[in-house]
Protein backbone atom coordinates (compact mmCIF):
# COMPACT_ATOMS: atom_id res chain seq x y z
CA UNK A 1 0.00 0.00 0.00
CA UNK A 2 1.36 3.30 -0.94
CA UNK A 3 0.67 6.49 1.42
CA UNK A 4 1.77 9.57 0.09
CA UNK A 5 1.39 9.09 -3.64
CA UNK A 6 0.34 12.34 -4.29
CA UNK A 7 3.52 13.96 -3.44
CA UNK A 8 5.25 11.72 -5.92
CA UNK A 9 7.07 13.27 -8.68
CA UNK A 10 7.42 10.10 -10.66
CA UNK A 11 8.05 6.41 -10.08
CA UNK A 12 8.60 4.02 -12.35
CA UNK A 13 9.22 0.16 -11.65
CA UNK A 14 9.23 -2.76 -13.90
CA UNK A 15 9.31 -6.26 -12.46
CA UNK A 16 10.43 -9.69 -14.72
CA UNK A 17 10.28 -12.77 -13.84
CA UNK A 18 13.07 -14.32 -15.05
CA UNK A 19 12.31 -17.99 -13.88
CA UNK A 20 10.00 -19.24 -11.55
CA UNK A 21 11.64 -18.32 -8.07
CA UNK A 22 14.06 -15.64 -9.91
CA UNK A 23 12.65 -12.21 -10.35
CA UNK A 24 14.68 -8.51 -10.91
CA UNK A 25 12.83 -5.48 -10.14
CA UNK A 26 14.15 -1.95 -11.29
CA UNK A 27 12.92 1.44 -9.82
CA UNK A 28 13.36 5.16 -10.43
CA UNK A 29 11.93 7.40 -7.64
CA UNK A 30 11.90 11.10 -7.46
CA UNK A 31 10.09 13.00 -4.56
CA UNK A 32 9.21 16.41 -4.27
CA UNK A 33 7.79 16.00 -0.07
CA UNK A 34 8.85 13.40 2.45
CA UNK A 35 6.54 9.95 1.21
CA UNK A 36 6.55 6.33 3.00
CA UNK A 37 5.40 3.16 0.72
CA UNK A 38 4.40 0.00 2.32
CA UNK A 39 4.94 -3.28 0.75
CA UNK A 40 5.18 -7.24 1.85
CA UNK A 41 8.00 -8.74 1.34
CA UNK A 42 7.93 -12.53 0.77
CA UNK A 43 10.22 -15.08 2.07
CA UNK A 44 13.57 -15.02 0.28
CA UNK A 45 17.31 -14.04 -0.28
CA UNK A 46 17.20 -10.06 -1.56
CA UNK A 47 20.04 -8.27 -3.48
CA UNK A 48 19.45 -4.92 -3.11
CA UNK A 49 21.34 -2.17 -4.73
CA UNK A 50 21.13 1.57 -6.10
CA UNK A 51 22.77 2.03 -8.52
CA UNK A 52 22.47 6.03 -7.97
CA UNK A 53 20.92 8.12 -5.80
CA UNK A 54 19.96 6.76 -1.72
CA UNK A 55 17.36 4.70 -0.68
CA UNK A 56 16.21 4.44 2.95
CA UNK A 57 13.95 1.36 4.21
CA UNK A 58 13.20 -1.09 7.00
CA UNK A 59 12.10 -4.51 7.84
CA UNK A 60 10.70 -5.08 11.55
CA UNK A 61 12.43 -2.25 12.53
CA UNK A 62 15.76 -3.06 11.21
CA UNK A 63 17.31 0.14 9.18
CA UNK A 64 19.05 -0.13 5.76
CA UNK A 65 20.30 2.75 3.70
CA UNK A 66 21.71 1.84 0.87
CA UNK A 67 23.29 3.65 -2.32
CA UNK A 68 26.00 6.72 -1.65
CA UNK A 69 27.53 7.63 0.94
CA UNK A 70 27.26 11.42 1.18
CA UNK A 71 30.99 12.62 0.51
CA UNK A 72 32.74 9.77 -0.41
CA UNK A 73 32.21 7.88 -3.97
CA UNK A 74 31.27 4.39 -1.82
CA UNK A 75 28.10 2.52 -2.39
CA UNK A 76 26.27 0.61 -0.64
CA UNK A 77 24.45 -2.89 -1.68
CA UNK A 78 22.77 -5.51 0.50
CA UNK A 79 22.03 -9.49 0.90
CA UNK A 80 19.11 -9.43 2.70
CA UNK A 81 17.54 -13.17 3.60
CA UNK A 82 13.56 -13.45 5.06
CA UNK A 83 12.14 -16.53 6.29
CA UNK A 84 8.81 -15.35 6.72
CA UNK A 85 7.00 -12.23 5.00
CA UNK A 86 8.03 -9.14 6.56
CA UNK A 87 6.88 -5.60 6.38
CA UNK A 88 9.36 -3.68 4.40
CA UNK A 89 8.74 0.30 4.94
CA UNK A 90 10.87 3.11 2.48
CA UNK A 91 11.42 6.38 3.61
CA UNK A 92 11.98 8.64 1.08
CA UNK A 93 12.49 12.38 2.46
CA UNK A 94 11.97 15.40 -0.21
CA UNK A 95 14.08 15.49 -2.93
CA UNK A 96 15.07 12.23 -2.90
CA UNK A 97 16.20 10.07 -6.05
CA UNK A 98 16.66 6.60 -6.10
CA UNK A 99 17.68 4.49 -9.20
CA UNK A 100 17.63 1.00 -8.17
CA UNK A 101 18.03 -2.63 -9.18
CA UNK A 102 16.62 -5.86 -6.66
CA UNK A 103 17.44 -9.52 -7.46
CA UNK A 104 14.83 -12.05 -5.74
CA UNK A 105 15.78 -15.69 -5.34
CA UNK A 106 13.37 -17.88 -3.64
CA UNK A 107 14.46 -20.17 -1.18
CA UNK A 108 13.18 -23.17 -3.49
CA UNK A 109 14.67 -21.60 -6.48
CA UNK A 110 18.16 -20.86 -4.76
CA UNK A 111 17.77 -24.93 -3.18
CA UNK A 112 17.62 -26.75 -7.08
CA UNK A 113 20.14 -24.19 -8.38
CA UNK A 114 22.78 -24.78 -5.64
CA UNK A 115 22.04 -28.84 -4.92
CA UNK A 116 25.82 -29.29 -4.79
CA UNK A 117 26.89 -26.29 -2.44
CA UNK A 118 27.61 -27.29 1.05
CA UNK A 119 25.40 -27.11 3.48
CA UNK A 120 27.16 -24.64 5.82
CA UNK A 121 27.26 -21.97 3.09
CA UNK A 122 23.61 -21.96 2.53
CA UNK A 123 23.06 -21.64 6.69
CA UNK A 124 22.32 -18.07 5.60
CA UNK A 125 18.42 -18.77 4.27
CA UNK A 126 18.13 -20.14 7.95
CA UNK A 127 18.42 -16.84 9.46
CA UNK A 128 15.33 -14.70 9.60
CA UNK A 129 16.28 -10.69 8.33
CA UNK A 130 19.81 -11.58 7.76
CA UNK A 131 21.48 -8.60 6.20
CA UNK A 132 25.05 -8.67 4.67
CA UNK A 133 25.97 -5.12 3.42
CA UNK A 134 28.84 -5.14 0.91
CA UNK A 135 30.35 -2.38 -1.41
CA UNK A 136 29.63 -3.14 -5.40
CA UNK A 137 32.45 -2.47 -7.97
CA UNK A 138 31.84 0.55 -10.23
CA UNK A 139 31.30 -2.40 -12.60
CA UNK A 140 28.29 -3.34 -11.24
CA UNK A 141 26.85 0.22 -10.44
CA UNK A 142 26.92 1.06 -14.72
Amino acid sequence: MHKGLQALNSEHSQIVTLRKGLLVRTAQINTAQHITTDMCALPGLKLALVVDGCADFAFNGLDCVLGKTPGTDKNTGALINLVRPELCVQHCQPQTYAKTLSVYFSHDWLLQSLQNTPAQRLNILEQHLSVHMWEPSKKALV
